[in-house]
């Protein structure tokens, strides 16, 4: 490896492909520290089921800053054929990303294990050699899912996107996010017998996009997420689609988040997290359509409530306590996959590298363990509470210190400022 570089990026998925496109953009030499494989995709945008589709249309996924119809250029050069406002499987965005990454010229395939600040810099030790840095880009995604139920058996899954050989008939879904949505159409598209049972605290699933004119007017009264919470609730029971009521606060979001005290953002956690998140992270129409009609089919229930404890007794037994209800009640299936994503746990956290920097006050969980302590320059906070000048994170990391910083419109914007800093 080179003695020193002007910028590291460490990562192998979108947000650090948006970075080194960034930095490309501007002559900033950057180097790409990603694991053997790595081709820009991440977990997100990797897997091949068509099925899954994104839940942003196509004129707002380009990857490039500064050229926001680059993704739709994409599609019409490959067939001339191209619906801007339409939601394409993630594979066909796969292939995009891996286009690009295949263009970036300094990519070295290692694992970084471990990051310790130099003078004027960092220096990154990886499976490679040692490699020095005056600025660093942490665009690693987040740790693996923890279980969130202790039980040693391999029919408890934490990833619902690994290969499989067969899926089994009866399935429990713990969480009813976008990836549970993904989950269950596969599921049922490669079974026609699946009965699928999915419970979430809330019993919400994401909403779907609606690509009619919205309504009405929302008077935000923003001094805390409870006041926020309550205009939002009146202006929704006057007709205001509620997903209009989260897209008015879009552009506004981490100054709010950010402004409010950390005891405002926990109650915002506790109580609101689940509608906004059905609001804010939607579904493409015709996934939605899709799920509707495996829900009117009674393949696919979905219940709110939250799982007690699961027995391997046979098949799975796995108690449960709807919501609002005192009693027990117990789900025989024959397998579990946990579709909740990563929730904190950064101390258990199986990544090396965050944990020397956890271990070497570098960093620390922001005050909701979502992620690491960031400021609003998205600079990495050491235990001391000072940011670094030259470390930064990009993309899910940072949500618990900033909220809005997941969607590729933001990772985008937020390299660029970045690569530039």
């Amino acid at each position: 490896m080179s003695a020193r570089v002007a910028l590291a990026i460490i990562g192998g998925g979108a947000s650090a492909l948006a970075a080194a496109l960034a930095a490309r953009a501007r002559g900033v030499a950057a180097t790409v520290i990603a694991p053997a494989g790595a081709d820009g995709c991440g977990l997100a945008y990797s897997t091949v089921d068509p099925l899954h589709r994104l839940n942003v249309c196509a004129a707002r996924m380009s990857i490039v800053e500064n050229e926001p119809h680059d993704f739709v250029a994409w599609l019409q050069s490959r067939d001339g054929k191209v619906q801007p406002q339409d939601y394409y499987p993630r594979a066909v965005y796969g292939e995009y990303l891996r286009q690009h990454w295949r263009t970036l010229s300094n990519v070295v395939a290692a694992e970084a294990l471990a990051l310790a600040a130099i003078q004027n810099g960092w220096r990154i030790q990886t499976t490679q050699g040692a490699l020095d840095a005056t600025r660093v880009i942490l665009a690693i995604g987040v740790p693996p899912a923890q279980p969130l139920i202790p039980v040693s058996d391999a029919r408890y899954r934490l990833d619902g996107y690994a290969p499989r050989d067969a899926w089994p008939r009866r399935g429990l879904l713990i969480g009813s996010s976008l990836t549970a949505v993904d989950i269950a159409l596969s599921w049922c598209a490669a079974r026609a017998d699946a009965e699928l049972t999915v419970i979430s605290r809330h019993g919400l699933w994401p909403l779907a996009h609606n690509d009619l004119p919205r309504h009405g007017q929302i008077a935000l009264d923003i001094r805390s997420p409870r006041h926020i919470l309550r205009s939002m609730r009146r202006a929704i029971a006057t007709g205001v689609d509620p997903c209009a009521a989260v897209d008015s606060l879009r552009d506004a979001t981490v100054e709010l988040w950010t402004g409010f005290s950390r005891a405002d953002r926990a109650q915002f956690l506790r109580h609101a997290r689940s509608r906004w998140d059905s609001a804010r992270h939607r579904m493409a129409p015709h996934v939605a359509q899709a799920l509707a009609a495996l829900q009117a089919d009674g393949r696919v229930r979905l219940v709110a409530g939250r799982i007690r404890g699961i027995a391997a007794d046979g098949d799975l037994a796995v108690d449960w306590q709807p919501r609002g209800r005192a009693r027990i009640e117990t789900l025989r299936v024959d397998e579990v996959v946990q579709c909740t994503g990563f929730d904190g746990g950064l101390t258990s956290a199986g990544s090396p590298l965050l944990r020397s920097l956890l271990d070497a006050g570098l960093a620390q969980a922001d005050a909701h363990r979502l992620g690491l302590a960031l400021d609003r320059k998205q600079r990495v906070i050491g235990a001391g509470g000072r940011a670094h000048a030259t470390l930064f994170a990009l993309g899910a990391l940072g949500r618990g210190s900033l909220w809005e910083c997941i969607a590729i419109p933001e990772i985008r914007s937020s390299a660029a400022a970045m690569v530039v800093a």
